[in-house]
């Protein structure tokens, strides 16, 4: 498979499946937001989607270009995949916020705690 060969392919694989999964109604409401009230509402949307275990923080730096995403208690993070998945639907997510190309970068990671610094171009 893709994600046997290449993690950044697999990472953008994501990406593109998040683009993608987001329907034109919901691209519209989404970019209607801003950077910062859709990553402000990362911790609403996890919770949404993973019920149960797991935290999720988010923080704003640099005049809210960048937000800081902290996911915590969540014991998957130590697989490969699991992380280039969470950036990938991360960044594409961001991406469609923020109208623009959104670099992200992993600012520390174990087993069960993911923090990701997301900066708008």
């Amino acid at each position: 498979t893709i994600a046997e060969r290449d993690m950044v392919q697999f990472e953008d694989l994501m990406r593109r499946s998040t683009h993608e999964g987001i329907g034109r109604f919901f691209r519209m409401l989404i970019s209607l937001g801003s950077f910062r009230f859709i990553m402000r509402n990362v911790p609403t949307m996890w919770r949404r989607i993973r019920r149960g275990m797991g935290k999720v923080e988010v923080r704003f730096e640099d005049e809210d270009r960048v937000a800081i995403v902290a996911y915590s208690e969540f014991p998957y993070f130590d697989d490969p995949l699991y992380r280039a998945l969470t950036l990938g639907s991360l960044r594409g997510m961001a991406e469609v916020a923020a109208g623009e190309d959104v670099e992200l970068s992993v600012d520390a990671s174990g087993p069960d705690h993911l923090t990701v610094r997301a900066r708008r171009s």
